[in-house]
C-alpha cells in the first residue's frame, strides 16, 4: 500500500513538472528518478530501468556528469541490473560513476557507496578478493565521514565479514563479525535483528575455523 501511494505521488509530481517545465528539466528527471526507485522496490525492474535511464540522460544534458544526483542515478540503475543478475551491465554503470568521482578527486560517501556497489558485483561473480579490496576502502571512507557508530560503517563491516567468509579468510571474517556485534550491541541493542544475523555469521565462521583446526590436527598427528 505504501509503495502504491508513493507511485501515485511521484506520477503526479512528474506530470506537474512536465506541464510546468517540460520533460527535459532536472526537476522532472528527479521526479522520474524517484518513481524509478519506487518501481525497483516493487520489483517492477523493467519500468525502473527505463526511468532511471531517462533520468540519467536528462541529468547529463542539463546539469552535467559531476552532480551527485547523476552519479546516484547511475548507481541506482546499476542496482536494478544487479537485481536482474545482469552483472556486466551493473559493473559498467558503477564504474562510470567511479570514473567521474576519481576524475574530480572526490572521496566522499557517494564514492564509498559506489565502491560498495562494485563490491557487491564482485561478490556475486565470486571475485571475493577484489570485493575485499573495495570494501576495505569503503570502510575507511565510512569511518572518516560518518564514524564507527554509524549504520553505514556497520554495513561496511558486515559486508567485509561476508566477503572474507566467502573467500575462506575465516580469521578475518571472525574479526569483522565480532566488530559488527560490538557496534550493534552498543548502537542498536541485542534485540535488533542485525545482532542475530551477525551472531549467526560468527557461529558459521567459528565452525569453519574449528573444522580447519581439526583437519590440521589430523594431518600433524603421528601415524
Amino acid at each position: 500500500k505504501e509503495l502504491d501511494d508513493s507511485e501515485a505521488v511521484f506520477l503526479k509530481a512528474a506530470d506537474i513538472e512536465a506541464g510546468a517545465r517540460g520533460t527535459e528539466s532536472a526537476d522532472y528527471a528527479t521526479c522520474i528518478n524517484n518513481l524509478a526507485g519506487t518501481y525497483r522496490l516493487k520489483g517492477e525492474f523493467e519500468k525502473a530501468k527505463t526511468l532511471f535511464a531517462e533520468a540519467i540522460g536528462i541529468y547529463e544534458r542539463e546539469i552535467g556528469t559531476e552532480h551527485f544526483v547523476y552519479l546516484s542515478a547511475l548507481n541506482n540503475l546499476g542496482l536494478v541490473h544487479q537485481d536482474l543478475r545482469d552483472y556486466q551491465a551493473a559493473e559498467e554503470l558503477h564504474r562510470r560513476a567511479l570514473a567521474v568521482l576519481e576524475k574530480t578527486g572526490k572521496r566522499n560517501v557517494t564514492y564509498a557507496t559506489t565502491l560498495n556497489n562494485l563490491a557487491a558485483v564482485s561478490m556475486a561473480t565470486k571475485r571475493y578478493k577484489e570485493a575485499e579490496r573495495y570494501l576495505t576502502e569503503t570502510l575507511a571512507l565510512y569511518e572518516e565521514s560518518n564514524g564507527k557508530e554509524s549504520v553505514l560503517y556497520l554495513t561496511g563491516v558486515n559486508n567485509l565479514a561476508a566477503a572474507n567468509y566467502l573467500a575462506g579468510d575465516y580469521g578475518q571474517a571472525e574479526r569483522y563479525f565480532l566488530q559488527a556485534l560490538a557496534i550493534i550491541e552498543k548502537v542498536l541493542g541485542r534485540d535488533h535483528p542485525d545482532w542475530a544475523k551477525a551472531n549467526a555469521g560468527l557461529a558459521r565462521t567459528r565452525e569453519k575455523l574449528a573444522q580447519a583446526a581439526a583437519a590440521e590436527q589430523g594431518e600433524t598427528s603421528p601415524a
